[in-house]
Order: structure tokens, then sequence, then C-alpha cells
């Protein structure tokens, strides 16, 4: 979730947009439509049949508004209804209290009926630098909070943590978690080897950042010999790519009618006949009363100004 209204003379002027580039160039005004904005397109691909959705963490910069992945989680958890929730992920490494991410992520399995996938990450060197934690701790940091989520996860009874970095007299969390034993865990790394083996040991799912194929491959490769060397082969579902997927927004072309009796209609560029970029705001609408259009009275009309009279997105009644 970037912030793109960067000043003309950025290039000039600024080495990074992170950790040291003044919030002053952030207006508050765009910054709610972003906020807006991004959570519309990632209600919309659930609509469009996506298999997930995914949010991430990254503090004081503009290359990404979420420094926490679990709000946004949370706006979506009750506003889709099939996409798995993708949190990629919690950087928990530079989290003072783990446990709350534990909490967070259980109250999100709940939430969203099940749907919740956890990621976990170490964060970026700025991030280290903005929470005042040494970056050489990183390893550390995040194995400790790993290994204290998931047993928060897992136990049915109250213990006791104490490690070199966190310590808790009294852990005994509620709720617990949905999905049991816990959510599945995705580890997004970037060619570590320490990741890979960790991925490795436990089974989770290893998934690539933005990399060409022939580097990703290189990284797949390292998890399965990660494996190899524990005695299995990792299936197909331990791998995820993440690439980037730009925005388009699809539309049917009929022949022209009036809106109130032919408006226009979404759909899945597989199904389109005809493609057309639109303007964002005419993507989507918040939720509210059936609009005007809809002989169900369905909750899911999402009346709006950008969207044409009589318009109406519940898919059950004749106007859709």
């Amino acid at each position: 979730m970037p912030y793109p209204y960067l000043p003309a003379d950025f290039d000039e002027k600024y080495a990074t947009p992170s950790l040291t580039f003044p919030n002053k160039h952030f207006d508050p005004k765009l910054g709610n439509q972003l906020y807006q904005r991004y959570l519309d397109e990632l209600e919309y691909a659930d609509e469009l049949g996506f298999d997930g959705i995914a949010v991430n963490e990254h503090h004081q910069t503009a290359y990404g508004l979420m420094p926490s992945p679990n709000i946004m989680a949370a706006a979506l958890a009750r506003r889709t209804e099939r996409a798995k929730i993708m949190v990629l992920g919690n950087a928990i490494g530079i989290r003072g209290n783990p446990l709350r991410v534990a909490e967070e992520i259980a109250m999100l399995d709940h939430l969203s009926n099940g749907r919740v996938v956890s990621g976990f990450v170490r964060g970026i060197g700025w991030e280290y630098f903005g929470h005042s934690i040494s970056p050489t701790r990183s390893r550390a940091r995040f194995d400790e909070a790993h290994d204290l989520i998931i047993k928060a996860w897992t136990s049915d009874e109250m213990f006791q943590w104490i490690s070199p970095n966190y310590e808790y007299r009294y852990v005994n969390i509620w709720p617990r978690p949905l999905q049991q034993p816990h959510p599945p865990v995705y580890i997004p790394g970037a060619g570590s080897t320490e990741t890979m083996r960790f991925c490795a040991a436990r089974r989770y799912t290893y998934m690539s950042v933005y990399a060409p194929a022939r580097v990703v491959r290189r990284w797949f490769d390292g998890y399965r010999q990660a494996a190899a060397e524990l005695g299995y082969v990792p299936s197909d579902e331990m791998f995820q790519w993440i690439s980037p997927n730009y925005e388009y927004r699809y539309v049917n072309i009929w022949p022209r009618r009036s809106s109130a009796t032919c408006p226009t209609r979404r759909r899945s560029p597989s199904r389109s006949r005809s493609t057309s970029r639109i303007p964002t705001s005419v993507r989507t609408a918040r939720p509210g009363r059936p609009s005007s259009g809809c002989s169900t009275r369905d909750s899911r009309c999402r009346p709006s100004s950008t969207i044409p009279p009589g318009t109406c997105r519940c898919r059950r009644c004749a106007v859709c």
C-alpha cells in the first residue's frame, strides 16, 4: 500500500522514501482516500474469486502504509467471504510484545471464520533502526517470538516463558485460534539459507518476494535441498511466489441501452467480451443500504454516486 504522491524533486533531494523521508509530505486527505481505495481493491479481488488477498507490514516509510497489517486484516475479515486473508506478515522480530500478535491472529481467525493465513517476517534493516533494535539480534528475536506464538496457540494450559529477549510469567491467551492446531504459517524469504532451513524444519510454506524467475527457482531449490536433508520432499503447495498484479478494471460492453435496463456489470477477465480500463473511483462503493434498483433489498447492494442509478451489485435481483 504505497503512498504515490511524492514531491517532484524527490529523486534530487531524498535518498530513500523510508525512515528519514519527512512525513510532512503525507497529505492526510490523500492518505484517507488511498486507504479506502486499497481496501476496496482487496474486497473486489474477493468478489472476482481470488484465492487469497494479502496485507503486510512496514514502518516509517512511504513505501507501505501498513504499520499494522492486523488492523487491515480485521477491516477485511467481515467484508469478504471466500478469499484467504493472508497476513504476510507480522514482523515479529521488531515487536516488543509478540504475545499480542498471537492474540490478534487468533481473533482474526474467528472474525474471518477460519480464513486467516499467518505470515511471519524478520523485517527490513531500516525498521530495526526505527525501533532502536540492533539488526544483529534479528534472527534470535524472530526465532524466540515465533516459538512463543506457536506455543501460545497450541497450549491449553497456562505456562511461563523466559528467554533472552522475552519474558512472560503468565501465558494463557483467550481466544484460542479457530483453525487447529493453529492457522497456516507462511514465511516470505529473499534467499536466506537460514530461512529456508527454518521453513523446512517446520514444513512451512516458503514464499518468495519480488524477484526474477531464475532467482526464485534458485531459492526454491534451496528449500528443496533443506527439505531433502531432513528426509522429505516438499509438496507443491509449500512454494508460493509473490508477483505484482497490475490494476486493470474489466467491464462488459453491451449494446447501448439506458443504464436503468442494462447497467454496467463487472466481470472477471476470463468472462469479459471486451475490456476497458476505468477509473478507480468507479470500481466499487461502500457497503450500506440496498440500492434503489435492487428488488431483493440485499445488504450487498452498495449504492454510490460513482455507480450509475439503478445499478445493483448483489447479483441476485433482476437489475443484476
